[in-house]
């Protein structure tokens, strides 16, 4: 009796005692219960992404095709603009050096010495005729 005297004690049945145990543990329980259906879960929806993945008539899919075509149709665009960049670039520094050749022609042909020469052979062609 001088323990039920004392300010700070409270007495418990065992029964009390058993049902707040079972509570304490119960909240334990749930929590590795949710944890455990958690993980189960995250398995189930990794095999079945993994099984879905392998689908080629998904809609999923379809998009990735034709995500991946259109990628790749765009690539080979740019590659042909490339190829027809680079022709075009061989054909504009072709018409230049043509350019070039001719007026180093012209340049050297209006020498007074080159002159001088075609005139002379042009002589010569008359007389030997």
């Amino acid at each position: 009796m001088e323990a039920l005297a004392a300010k700070n004690t409270s007495v418990l049945t065992i029964d009390e005692l058993e049902r707040i145990k079972g509570m304490c543990s119960q909240t334990n329980q749930e929590q590795d219960y949710r944890t455990m259906r958690l993980n189960e879960r995250k398995e189930l929806a990794k095999i079945s992404s993994t099984r879905v993945s392998k689908w080629p008539n998904t809609i999923q899919a379809e998009r990735e095709r034709k995500e991946y075509e259109r990628i790749k149709k765009l690539e080979d665009d740019e590659i042909e603009r490339r190829r027809i960049d680079a022709e075009e670039e061989a054909y504009q520094q072709d018409l230049r050096q043509k350019q070039l050749d001719k007026t180093n022609k012209m340049f050297h042909d209006n020498q007074d010495m080159v002159k001088a020469l075609h005139s002379k052979m042009l002589l010569s062609d008359v007389l030997a005729e």
